[in-house]
């Protein structure tokens, strides 16, 4: 029984990491936020990916790698962590700049799921070496792949 209710509380912690990432019940804080981009959604006659999708998804891969700081060492937070925040900082950075989702920002999103792809072998080695870091692992490598979805 005490199983059970463990394994529903991840369950639940799980999707309440995930669903902002999809938008449920979720405003996108670019609105209201002190956040400099003034329209979280693209100017009229863009066709692209909305920026509050990339916005959210950009800060739960910056969360996410924090997140499992505390299961590495510092070699593995400078080798596989450290990059990602990095390169999803740079995403932020161009969002401030840019109304629309340029190429400038596409590069950057192509240069964060490169850099979380680096990572994959560490993952799965975390994974195996600390249980408690599954859910940040997948959290992070959705993001990944939701990313690389509204680019493509």
């Amino acid at each position: 029984m005490n199983n059970h209710i463990i394994y529903k509380l991840k369950l639940f912690i799980i999707l309440l990491s995930i669903g902002p990432i999809y938008g449920y019940a979720h405003q996108c804080p670019l609105k209201q936020s002190s956040f400099i981009h003034q329209n979280c959604y693209p100017n009229p006659g863009y066709h692209g990916p909305n920026n509050c999708h990339i916005y959210h998804n950009t800060l739960n891969a910056i969360h996410k790698a924090e997140e499992l700081k505390i299961y590495s060492s510092v070699e593995e937070h400078e080798q596989y962590l450290l990059p990602i925040k990095n390169s999803a900082k740079y995403i932020l950075i161009y969002m401030k700049e840019e109304s629309d989702v340029s190429e400038k920002i596409v590069n950057a999103i192509k240069n964060l799921n490169q850099n979380i792809d680096l990572g994959r072998p560490y993952f799965n080695e975390l994974i195996h070496r600390n249980e408690e870091s599954f859910e940040a692992i997948v959290s992070l490598l959705s993001t990944r792949e939701y990313l690389a979805d509204l680019i493509d």
